[in-house]
């Protein structure tokens, strides 16, 4: 089973756009005659014929109840890479984008429905870019790899998503089966997660150690479930979500609860905090102006 990758066509193309951003016409002639090259050199089935530019290339081989094998087409339904010219790019607000896809939407759906319907034991998901979260910036500012899945968050976060569904289902099917029952999972989506965007974490992180000492700003928190405001804002733009600790104490708690008692020592605390922000993104040039 094997499916194409950028080279058989043009290297890192994406949807209907070569690297070298030649008109989509010519490019896409270009296309046609790399899928009908790809077809009679490999052994694919007939279905598997081009038509012009277009070639159907993701299949499925289910292996009895071990396996069910996926082969994704990556290529040929993508978004354009995001945030200008790679290989390497800083994050930028379109890299972020809810509506840009790795596989297309019908493809996309088409493996939902095929992941959703399976039995088999494993589900193994053959395709062409590391989809881990990876941070390739060595000692620079952060940059992704925009052609592989850091380049396609949103993509891989509904990928992800789902298949965490779908094992919560599994499991709670298995273990009611094993007391001799029965149950049926319905997992609901209502608020996206709050995932601070890792640059402007750093970046967050950074100034409150200069502002607070190293000691004192704690980078590895512990989850919670609130700030879904947050959650969606952080869909339209990078940030990051920050806490400003205010002290324990015995009767200490936490905020919307209505023994929570504000301690204004920290408000000079935070303005400072926030002021040091806004001087350390503004540019030189506007400080001095």
């Amino acid at each position: 089973m094997v499916v194409s990758d950028d080279h058989e066509v043009d290297n890192d193309y994406a949807g209907d756009r070569s690297a070298d951003d030649e008109p989509s016409e010519l490019f896409l002639a270009r296309r046609a005659a790399a899928y009908q090259a790809y077809y009679e050199h490999m052994p694919m089935p007939r279905r598997m014929l081009p038509f012009g530019p277009y070639q159907q290339l993701r299949t499925q081989r289910g292996f009895g109840d071990l396996v069910d094998l996926y082969m994704l087409d990556g290529r040929q339904f993508r978004s354009p890479q995001a945030c200008g010219p790679g290989p390497l790019v800083a994050p930028c607000a379109e890299l972020y984008d809810a509506q840009r896809t790795m596989l297309g939407a019908a493809q996309e759906s088409w493996l939902d429905d095929a992941l959703g319907a399976g039995r088999a034991r494993w589900n193994l998901l053959g395709q062409q870019t590391l989809l881990a979260h990876f941070d390739q910036s060595g000692e620079e500012d952060l940059r992704y790899w925009a052609d592989g899945w850091n380049g396609y968050p949103a993509a891989r976060a509904r990928l992800v998503e789902f298949l965490a569904e779908r094992r919560i289902a599994e499991i709670a099917a298995g273990v009611a089966t094993a007391l001799g029952a029965s149950a049926q999972s319905h997992y609901r989506r209502h608020h996206p997660a709050t995932v601070n965007s890792e640059r402007e974490a750093i970046f967050a992180a950074q100034v409150g150690e200069r502002i607070f000492g190293a000691g004192n700003v704690i980078r590895d928190a512990e989850p919670t479930t609130g700030s879904e405001d947050f959650s969606y804002m952080l869909q339209v733009r990078p940030g990051a979500y920050v806490w400003l600790g205010h002290g324990g104490g015995a009767s200490g708690c936490n905020l919307h609860n209505p023994n929570y008692d504000f301690n204004d020592q920290i408000t000079p605390l935070g303005a400072g905090y926030l002021a040091a922000l806004v001087e350390a993104a503004l540019p030189l040039d506007s400080r001095s102006s």
